[in-house]
């Protein structure tokens, strides 16, 4: 290790992989890395990942704007996508969270002890075993903030020392003879991948978080894993080189000051627990780098925004997408932003214009969709399916993507209900279209129909504008739009493209009424609804609520 200096090697160099490998292991070997453990780096990178990935959890908590130094101030500008997680909200937060959470026993674990680090990291290391303790090796030093991002390769030779950084101070290179055995190959980023990445973890005691990430870069096995200390964050990577150049890079220019990031993430209503973020036309463009050249993957790219999320299409899609998740004691909320997005990246057409149908959906339906667009989606999409797959629909009654537009038309709407006569697991189901050729609407469903031999239990019929398909009854008089579980799912839901809403309270009651286990069934009664709400088009925005009584 490098002892402390006020001249000399840059804080942030402190700690280097290469030169940990040659130090004497806590049992007095050598520092020989043990072979086959490379999951103790995966396990650290995972406590961050379960973090970010099950924010969702964090309903004890509140929101971002808890005040200090954030990941963005040490991390690069210039990021492919980035996502961060916030455990420090300002108190009046975290008693709205918290009133939330105790109406959610399945959620409100870890609440009493205020710390959602706690609740996650624990049976994270409890299930890894082999040795961790998170009250003993983690809880001590990690702190309240965790971000990742991820970054274009920097196109540099594997195994290349660092250059040396503008911050001053000597760099000695390491011969190639004391590298640990992987850091060569792994010098550059993701093996395979044109990607580098890196993890930030605030830490509250420097001497503790240094001795866990130690144990964890010598228990790594294949020189996978690296990090260094820098201004309140662990700075992690799979190399030194990475890590090193990463740091330098923002301490340059830092994401904090990368505009369309934080206008993006501004952009957002109310605070947030997490955020995410993705620049599309960048991902796009380092894929296409990555697969240029390889049979059949010259159009990869990594997805396109629609109200569901990144989906598999769009290989010029781009534009950005910002996420955030917010918690209120009543609701829980995801909320997507699409900003300057291409036709690619938007779903053209589809979810841009406001339903009509939404009032075909009657009061008691324990669901209701209503979309536009839907045809020309879909049929967008069979278009583009290899021949043998749109031979095989040929069979059933699909023909080509007309068939689907006529089918599906330009405004749907789908209402699920609950109907013990039905002859279909005791669920009525309604289906209304508007399309510009319901005539051929009506053929393609009925060959449907006759191939799923379900033609005696579905009544189709043709109306002016379009189809009604009926299998039972899925709801009552009245729209479901009315009432006040509905109201409170989904707030916005007059002029969106798409709409779904789940009564969630008559889903469980259902569920109960058919033997469903009443214990598991309680934990759960609180909540109430889903809503989904959304609107397409290249400034994209998507909302998904789930609200409690």
């Amino acid at each position: 290790m490098w002892p402390d200096q006020p001249h000399g090697r840059p804080d942030y160099l402190e700690h280097t992989t290469w030169a940990a490998a040659g130090a004497e292991g806590a049992d007095g070997s050598d520092g020989g890395r043990p072979a086959g453990r490379g999951k103790r780096a995966a396990l650290i990178g995972g406590t961050v990942a379960a973090v970010l990935a099950a924010s969702g959890a964090a309903v004890a908590y509140g929101a971002l704007s808890g005040g200090g130094a954030q990941p963005e101030d040490v991390l690069p500008g210039s990021a492919l996508a980035f996502a961060k997680v916030d455990l420090d909200p300002p108190a009046g937060q975290k008693v709205a969270a918290l009133r939330l959470s105790r109406k959610l026993p399945g959620l409100s674990e870890g609440a009493e002890s205020g710390s959602l680090k706690d609740t996650l990291v624990r049976p994270l290391l409890e299930e890894a075993g082999d040795g961790w303790s998170y009250d003993e090796d983690v809880r001590p030093w990690l702190g309240d903030r965790a971000a990742v991002a991820l970054y274009a390769g920097d196109g540099g030779g594997a195994g290349a020392a660092p250059e040396p950084l503008a911050t001053g101070g000597p760099y000695t290179p390491v011969p190639d003879g004391e590298i640990p055995p992987g850091a060569a190959e792994e010098a550059s980023g993701i093996p395979g991948m044109p990607f580098r990445f890196a993890v930030a973890l605030a830490y509250t005691d420097e001497d503790a978080a240094r001795a866990a990430l130690d144990r964890a870069e010598l228990d790594s096995g294949d020189g996978s894993f690296a990090y260094t200390l820098h201004d309140g964050f662990a700075i992690l990577s799979d190399s030194q080189q990475t890590v090193d150049d990463l740091i330098a890079e923002g301490e340059d220019s830092p994401l904090s000051e990368d505009d369309a990031l934080s206008g993006d993430l501004d952009a957002l209503e109310g605070d947030q627990v997490a955020v995410a973020w993705a620049d599309l036309g960048g991902l796009n463009e380092t894929f296409r780098s990555m697969f240029a050249g390889v049979e059949g993957m010259d159009g990869a790219a990594v997805g396109s925004f629609t109200p569901f999320g990144l989906g598999g299409l769009g290989a010029d899609a781009s534009g950005r997408v910002a996420m955030g998740l917010h918690v209120d004691e009543d609701y829980l909320e995801v909320q997507a932003k699409g900003r300057e997005l291409s036709a690619d990246a938007s779903g053209g057409a589809y979810a841009s214009t406001p339903t009509g149908l939404l009032d075909e959906a009657t009061s008691g339906s324990i669901a209701a969709l209503a979309l536009t667009g839907l045809g020309d989606y879909a049929a967008t999409l069979f278009e583009a399916y290899p021949e043998e797959v749109r031979e095989q629909a040929a069979q059933i009654g699909i023909e080509d993507g007309d068939d689907l537009r006529a089918l599906l038309g330009t405004d749907t709407a789908v209402a699920l209900g609950d109907d013990p006569a039905s002859p279909v697991e005791g669920l009525g189901l309604t289906v209304r279209t508007r399309s510009e050729d319901p005539a051929r609407g009506e053929q393609v469903l009925r060959r449907l129909l006759d191939a799923a031999q379900a033609g005696a239990d579905v009544e189709v019929q043709r109306e002016g504008d379009g189809l009604r398909l009926t299998l039972g009854k899925a709801g009552a008089s009245g729209q479901v739009r009315d009432s006040d579980a509905f109201r409170r799912a989904v707030p916005d839901a007059e002029g969106q493209g798409f709409v779904l809403f789940v009564d969630l309270a008559k889903a469980f009651s259902v569920a109960e009424a058919q033997g469903g286990d009443a214990a598991e069934l309680e934990e759960w009664k609180a909540l109430e609804g889903l809503g989904i709400s959304a609107t397409g088009g290249p400034e994209s925005s998507a909302r998904i609520r789930l609200t409690v009584k």
